[in-house]
């Protein structure tokens, strides 16, 4: 009976999440990534690779930019096919604003991506949806939801880069 209790639980939380992987905090993806923005979604892509149904992509309007340089006022951000860890772009309605944690490389293989498209930190989860000037997701998987002000993210995200592997894993509570 246990061990059907975890399966189902397991099963509820992976598509909960959304996504071909298991969740990872905000925290994860804020030391890892290359650019960390805030982002509006402006425009879900829809998929033209034949057998993929979900949209892999979401263009979105860089809004100001936390971490790293945005090559461009508008990026394209890839999302999961079924086969990689990041969320589906279904997770993105058009017209909300996200932090968002982003990287050059592509999963699996690791090869850069191209232009102005990018890709979540992998199993990184959806990032923190912004709502007035603050934001809302879970940097710490045991701590459940934060609410961030904004005008504390720059520091928080500064504060965490900061920090070793252990020190992070610790302060996240792994």
């Amino acid at each position: 009976m246990r061990r059907l209790l975890c399966i189902v639980s397991l099963t509820l939380v992976s598509q909960a999440q959304a996504t071909s992987c298991g969740p990872a905090a905000f925290g994860w993806s804020a030391k890892r990534a290359e650019l960390i923005v805030q982002a509006e979604v402006v425009r879900i892509v829809p998929s033209t690779r034949p057998g993929i149904t979900p949209p892999l992509y979401m263009d979105v309007r860089v809004l100001s930019t936390y971490l790293g340089k945005a090559p461009a006022r508008v990026l394209r951000v890839r999302g999961d096919d079924g086969n990689a860890p990041y969320p589906y772009i279904t997770n993105y309605p058009v017209g909300t604003r996200w932090i968002l944690g982003l990287e050059k490389r592509n999963f699996p293989r690791g090869e850069r991506l191209p232009g102005n498209l990018y890709a979540p930190v992998g199993c990184t989860g959806q990032g923190l949806l912004v709502s007035g000037g603050w934001t809302h997701g879970v940097w710490s998987p045991l701590r459940g939801d934060q609410l961030v002000p904004l005008g504390g993210l720059k520091a928080r995200i500064r504060q965490v880069r900061a920090r070793s592997e252990e020190e992070l894993r610790r302060s996240l509570r792994w």
